[in-house]
């Protein structure tokens, strides 16, 4: 089980949000459609109401903030587990936020029931047989119907019923199409300068309508998504074109899921403010992936600089990484270890043993099984734990 301190780390999450990392390791590193959606809510070039204006950072000496025109940012999914016991609080508020639901007949994920609530927010719950929680899956429609004023107090709540989040979506909108240009970033991705992530595809979409070849579709997505995925994924797409015209925006969409996704919920949650969550949403989404020029050659990633479109945009967001710790498993360290100071010596005593014809494998396969009786005197097999993938990696 991943380490994660989640209520410390919500507790030091307002200190730690800069627009730098405070390690800062830019060390390298999905299927959600730009249409993934539930009932399409009315959309408009406007800002909508669920979404925040970002501001700019005031100048030195000012305590003013000058408006970032067309710059905004938003919940966009929400997925979270709550224990069984809370099933008719989650449900109650559930009704009270969008109204009485629909109940669907099945479940979905291995959830027995279900029942749909306007909007698109669906509850999952197992009847029949013990479950240890339900799940309640909030879609950007539905996040959509929830005003900016009210979101903090709705949020709240999921900590107050021990709410663990699997899913979590953030979604950035240039409505100026200024800050986010696609056609940058996928030049940044084609020349491989970005950091956090290894895999990328970059998308354009064309269909052949009335004689002509229109665009339907621009987007870049880095990342994997699904169980096979590091926990956070992105894509970049032109709204306007997705949308049919209804959203004038460049979207920057990120996914957090697994661990990373648990840990933005709890900081989430433990907002007290609607400046904060908003800072939070900001920070994540700047923490995403960083851009940088590999062309300065510098081997240490963090020390290569920053694009400059991607640092003017982090002046706006600000930046913080979520890192999942991981523990070492019994034994790793040393196999580490060994790869890295013993082997060298060890190969140039197998040549010797070689060069004078002794037979060196049966050297080390006799002082092994000499020393496994008292290897094993207090050390259990099934304690090992050894990640073998890493032990034959160079």
């Amino acid at each position: 089980m991943p380490y994660c301190d989640y209520w410390k780390l919500a507790a030091d999450y307002s200190a730690a949000t800069q627009t730098r990392d405070p390690e800062d390791p830019r060390a390298c590193g999905g299927e959600r459609g730009p249409s993934e959606a539930g009932p399409a809510a009315a959309a408009s070039s406007t800002q909508p109401t669920s979404a925040w204006s970002i501001s700019d950072p005031p100048p030195r000496g000012n305590t003013g903030g000058k408006f970032t025109k067309g710059l905004t940012i938003k919940l966009d999914w929400l997925n979270a587990t709550f224990p069984s016991v809370r099933l008719k609080e989650v449900r109650a508020l559930a009704t009270a936020t969008w109204g009485r639901p629909e109940e669907v007949g099945f479940g979905r994920y291995t959830y027995e029931m279900s029942e749909r609530y306007p909007g698109g927010a669906v509850l999952f719950w197992t009847g029949s047989k013990p479950r240890a929680e339900c799940l309640l899956s909030i879609n950007g429609d539905a996040l959509g119907l929830i005003p900016q004023a009210e979101q903090l107090a709705f949020l709240r709540r999921f900590e107050d019923m021990q709410a663990k989040c699997t899913r979590v979506d953030v979604a950035l909108d240039d409505y100026s199409r200024q800050r986010l240009d696609l056609a940058a970033i996928a030049a940044a991705a084609e020349a491989g300068n970005f950091a956090q992530f290894r895999r990328f595809k970059v998308t354009a979409e064309k269909q052949r309508s009335q004689g002509q070849v229109i665009a339907t579709g621009n987007s870049i997505e880095f990342g994997r998504r699904g169980k096979d995925g590091s926990g956070v994924s992105l894509l970049m797409y032109d709204k306007r074109l997705e949308s049919k015209g209804e959203t004038d925006s460049i979207r920057f969409e990120v996914r957090f899921a697994k661990e990373r996704a648990e840990m933005l919920g709890m900081c989430l949650f433990s907002s007290h403010t609607e400046e904060a969550l908003v800072e939070k949403l900001r920070n994540a989404v700047g923490g995403a992936i960083d851009f940088i020029d590999r062309s300065a050659g510098d081997a240490n990633l963090s020390r290569c600089p920053r694009l400059g479109w991607w640092q003017q945009l982090l002046d706006v967001l600000g930046r913080v990484r979520h890192v999942v710790k991981r523990p070492v498993a019994p034994l790793q360290q040393f196999v580490e270890w060994f790869k890295r100071s013993v082997a060298g010596q060890l190969s140039i005593v197998r040549g010797m043993f070689n060069s004078a014809g002794q037979d060196f494998d049966h050297f080390m396969t006799t002082a092994l099984n000499a020393a496994e009786p008292r290897a094993f005197r207090h050390v259990g097999k099934r304690a090992l734990g050894l990640d073998f993938r890493a032990c034959y990696s160079p």
